[in-house]
């Protein structure tokens, strides 16, 4: 049989790993990198984006109020001063003012060119013109009030005086006055105070404020025989608005009245008295007050 070669005495000797600690050659190694002068690849570092600035919407312009003076001279001669009131751009408000020499009637005259002119250097078609009439030497004599928003051809107004300290109007009579083609109008007042043309719509307000005034002060009264008390409207009506009353009595027998509203108890009973109001542009309110004579 075959035999495992004796290699111990035959002069043979193994192969082994060589040794190459002392042989010069030196094992390959992973390269030292740190003083080499070869920098090892690093993550770059983020690249840094500018602020984005936010846009806002800007602040709107802040627009003063203002007042803007104007004057102007008219077609006759006569001055005109303009107020403007100016607020948020707009026109609010404006107002003219003007003086005008009466005729021999007391009367004054308001043309169209004038109105024209005015409500073209205000700025709005919305004026109140304030005439202020005066006699020949200078002395005052009135004043009136008119909106040029009032003054187109076909319009009716309606005069009013008007207390400037309070806002009350007061009725005047029953005139009309009504714009015609031409565009100009024509007053006339006798006594010195302040008055304002309305239209008809204002005029109806007015109106229906003061009718509803006319109340009796008390609806029930009893009163001994031979006694006598007044019949008293309520202290709400401007009696200035009045231009007639008419008493009534229903029983005259029972109570009987004066024309100035005096009622006389003559014996017991049960009455009723009646006014008829009369205001100065002609509408009217009947009122009643129940007397019972003890």
């Amino acid at each position: 049989p075959t035999s495992t070669p004796n290699t111990e005495n035959s002069g043979i000797k193994p192969t082994s790993t060589p040794n190459t600690e002392n042989s010069g050659i030196k094992p390959t190694s992973t390269p030292n990198t740190e003083n080499s002068g070869i920098k090892p690849t690093s993550t770059p570092a983020p690249v840094s984006v500018p602020d984005i600035p936010v846009l806002t919407t800007p602040s709107p312009v802040s627009v003063q109020d203002t007042s803007i003076n104007n004057t102007i001279t008219n077609p006759d001669g006569s001055v005109t001063t303009i107020v403007t009131e100016i607020s948020g751009g707009k026109v609010k408000e404006a107002n003219a003012a003007v003086s005008k020499t009466t005729d021999s009637g007391n009367k004054i005259t308001l043309s169209k060119d004038e109105a024209e002119q005015i409500i073209k250097a205000s700025g709005t078609t919305d004026v109140k013109i304030t005439i202020t009439a005066k006699d020949k030497a200078g002395k005052e004599q009135y004043k009136v009030s008119v909106y040029t928003k009032d003054l187109a051809a076909g319009n009716k107004l309606y005069i009013y005086e008007l207390n400037t300290k309070t806002g009350e109007y007061t009725m005047i009579n029953s005139k009309i006055y009504t714009m015609g083609n031409t565009g100009n109008i024509q007053i006339s007042m006798k006594d010195n105070k302040t008055y304002e043309l309305v239209s008809g719509k204002e005029s109806q307000k007015i109106n229906k404020k003061i009718y509803n005034s006319i109340t009796v002060k008390k609806s029930k009264v009893n009163v001994k025989k031979g006694k006598k008390i007044q019949f008293t409207l309520s202290s709400k009506l401007n009696k200035a608005n009045i231009k007639k009353i008419t008493y009534y009595s229903s029983k005259k027998k029972v109570a009987s009245v004066s024309s100035k509203g005096k009622i006389t108890a003559k014996k017991k009973g049960n009455v009723t008295v009646k006014a008829k109001v009369v205001l100065k542009n002609g509408m009217y309110k009947t009122i009643s007050m129940k007397v019972k004579v003890k």
